[in-house]
Formats: C-alpha cells, sequence, structure tokens
C-alpha cells in the first residue's frame, strides 16, 4: 500500500475519532419539563397472541398517574387512577382486560382499540 493512502486512512480515522471525543465531551440536555397530561390511542392489535398495550413508566419518583379511557368508543372500562410509581417503575394496562374487549378477541370484543388521557 502507498505512503498516500496510508496518510489518508489514518487522517480519516483522526478526524472520526475528533468527532466522536468532541460530541462525547457534550452534556447530555433535556428541552423542556416532563409532561403531566397527554392523550394517546392505543389500536387493536394485528397478530394473535400480542396484545394491545399501553405502558407508563415514571423518570421521577413519587409519580402519580390517573389514567382515564375517554369513553369515545362507548366504555370507560379502562380507567386506572391513583397508580403510584417510583423512578423506572411501568404500570401497564391491556385493552383487552376491561369489561369490554377492545382488542378484538373473545365474546364482548369490539375491536376499536382505546383513546387514553394520561
Amino acid at each position: 500500500m502507498d505512503n498516500k493512502r496510508v496518510v489518508g486512512r489514518w487522517l480519516i480515522c483522526a478526524l472520526a475519532a475528533l468527532a466522536l471525543a468532541s460530541y462525547a465531551a457534550r452534556p447530555a440536555a433535556a428541552v423542556g419539563e416532563t409532561s403531566t397530561r397527554f392523550g394517546v390511542y392505543i389500536p387493536p392489535s394485528a397478530y394473535t397472541g400480542r396484545p394491545a398495550t399501553l405502558v407508563v413508566t415514571a423518570i421521577q419518583d413519587g409519580t402519580r398517574v390517573d389514567i382515564l379511557d375517554d369513553g369515545a368508543d362507548g366504555d370507560t372500562d379502562d380507567t386506572i387512577t391513583g397508580v403510584a410509581l417510583s423512578t423506572g417503575q411501568s404500570y401497564i394496562l391491556y385493552i383487552r382486560e376491561g369489561a369490554v374487549n377492545d382488542d378484538g378477541t373473545g365474546a364482548s370484543a369490539k375491536m376499536d382499540g382505546d383513546f387514553f388521557l394520561i
């Protein structure tokens, strides 16, 4: 291999290392505050054996969560209030487990999903 190729490859490696080092030296920063209220639609599952799921995860200790099924589909059976979570803990809600199965399988199935206010 000639010297120009060796120098060229060395220069590329040095520039890549410099770019990584300058990027890694920057502190991580968040934009804005954490959300305290938002809406989310959970569609019915398209796959058998993979139930539609809503997962809410706390990013700080002492998090209190209300998950309100908005009732636009005619039921509010998946409403859960007063869930207390610590940092890293999650609450999992399956839309098939309420009185009305919004995930589309079983006797009382609607297969219309659910909209939640969290």
